[in-house]
């Protein structure tokens, strides 16, 4: 399973941490460095956040088993037992004072990160709008907090930032990738990142007041500092990070259909024969590479360089996207040919989809007006706006139907449909906030609900809005599931067959010392 959170409690020979094992939910655990059996404290599921130096801890409640940093509720409970009393809501993470008088925390409000120390008092925000705060850990002397300034709220690339009580930046430091874990040793402060990408987090840094950074060590794999004792000895967690892809033949028939490290579906044939994906890890080097397999787990054959996004009819092209020379999409023969390139002037094309069986595609495409969707293609080899500019842009996914005569598309709450031949449209009835289009087939629209997070796919009838249960998605091995991407879900047109995608994290819990 995985690790969430682990920390030294202050004898630093015991070490409370917050795990998801075999598919369950984050629980604490205790164990000690003489003995390798854990045992469960008797605490509502959580995370352990910090542990104070009067022997409390501030926990986590809440939804821990989907994301890689989840929000929940801030709680203090004393180490001896007792009932959780709750503190704040929408915490990421939180760490007491030295004293073990306050705590300084990240917490969401009005759907952005705020640096809080102590709680109430915003020392910090994001320099960038949608930028974000994680792993904020207090200096020894309490004088100061230090904490990952993320560039995207969700994302794992920001940059170390040291702030006093009064919200002055001591110190920052250049942007790291894949940014997952922090803690002071002395004057420093220690934290785990990622040379490059699409390299692993594979390398342990320190960076004093000044802002002058060094390397403690490198690491094989994907490494995460969780703790540091006063006596110098670190926690770290080794984590096995795998995204992969799954083809359901139906009667559940499940075949695991992942190829290298990271696994992302772009589209499945018509037939459910062959899938097309692409490899966004180290295995798929740094400009992404593009495959495609059959789904009788044949090997996999490399299109090339780039994110593949959408496959023929014939499965005999695909439609991949590759930042050689300049942005733009091609055209990939999936047997001999030669490729070519898919781009018309004074379009940015992003996305693609083949319309029916001719040789025309639907592309979101930005242009100097904003973003837009796009016919292109057919005997005149046209280009034509299909969308309007502005507040009908797709936001949460459109599909196109399976015989090419129309576009399915999503806007906030609403699902509206354009006619392929002249443009004219009709909305779909119901409200349809909160859920994400991703297919269509001849029973209707595939869209997921992204307030479950369970797996669940419905059907919505274009013509009616009805809705019901289409399927539950989700591999049969639960350990260590951080997410269904069920954005990339693909589907053959009678929905007996269906492709997905999915992240899967495990990791195992290591004590180091001797690092100086």
């Amino acid at each position: 399973g995985l690790i969430r959170t682990a920390r030294f409690a202050p004898d630093t020979h015991t070490v409370l941490y917050g795990a998801l094992w075999d598919g369950g939910p984050c629980r604490v655990y205790t164990v000690r460095d003489d003995n390798p059996q854990s045992s469960f404290l008797d605490l509502p599921d959580a995370a352990p956040l910090s542990i104070s130096s009067k022997g409390e801890l501030a926990i986590s409640l809440g939804q821990h088993r989907l994301g890689i940093m989840p929000y929940g509720t801030l709680a203090r409970v004393p180490l001896a037992g007792g009932a959780p009393r709750e503190l704040q809501e929408n915490v990421k993470y939180a760490d007491w004072s030295p004293d073990g008088l306050d705590l300084a925390l990240v917490r969401r409000v009005d759907d952005h990160d705020v640096l809080e120390y102590p709680v109430g008092r915003v020392i910090a925000e994001p320099e960038r709008a949608s930028g974000g705060f994680s792993f904020v850990r207090v200096a020894p002397d309490g004088a100061t907090v230090a904490a990952f300034e993320l560039d995207q709220r969700t994302w794992l690339t920001g940059r170390v930032v040291i702030v006093d009580r009064d919200g002055r930046r001591r110190s920052v430091s250049r942007s790291f990738f894949n940014v997952f874990g922090l803690a002071w040793r002395g004057d420093e402060v220690w934290f785990t990142a990622a040379d490059a990408l699409p390299l692993f987090r594979n390398t342990l840094y320190a960076m004093n007041m000044g802002g002058d950074v060094r390397i403690i060590a490198r690491i094989p794999g994907n490494v995460s500092l969780h703790d540091i004792a006063v006596d110098g000895r670190v926690l770290l967690a080794r984590t096995d990070d795998r995204g992969g892809m799954t083809f359901n033949a139906g009667a559940g028939d499940d075949r695991d259909m992942s190829w290298l490290d990271a696994t992302v579906l772009a589209d499945m044939s018509a037939d459910g024969r062959t899938v097309l994906f692409t490899e966004r890890g180290v295995g798929g080097g740094s400009r992404e590479s593009a495959y495609m397999r059959t789904t009788d787990g044949a090997a996999a054959v490399r299109l090339g360089d780039g994110t593949a996004l959408s496959l023929s009819p014939d499965a005999r092209w695909a439609v991949v996207r590759t930042e050689a020379e300049a942005p733009h999409l091609e055209l990939v023969p999936t047997a001999a040919g030669t490729a070519r390139r898919l781009e018309r002037a004074g379009l940015h094309i992003i996305n693609a989809r083949w319309l029916g069986e001719e040789d025309r595609f639907v592309a979101l495409a930005s242009t100097n007006r904003g973003v837009q969707l796009f016919v292109l293609g057919g005997a005149d080899d046209s280009v034509r706006a299909l969308t309007p500019v502005g507040e009908h842009a797709p936001t949460s996914g459109w599909a196109a139907s399976p015989d090419g005569s129309a576009v399915a598309v999503h806007v906030g709450q609403q699902i509206r449909v354009y006619a392929v031949s002249d443009g004219t449209s009709r909305l779909v009835p119901g409200n349809h906030s909160g859920s994400q289009l991703t297919r269509w087939i001849d029973d209707g629209l595939l869209v997921t609900d992204s307030a479950l997070g369970d797996g669940t796919v419905h059907r919505v009838n274009p013509l009616t809005g009805a809705r019901s249960v289409w399927a539950r998605v989700a591999p049969r091995d639960p350990a260590g599931l951080m997410n269904v991407s069920l954005d990339a879900l693909a589907a053959t047109r009678d929905g007996r067959m269906y492709s997905y995608s999915w992240h899967r994290a495990l990791s195992d819990l290591y004590l180091a010392e001797g690092w100086g």
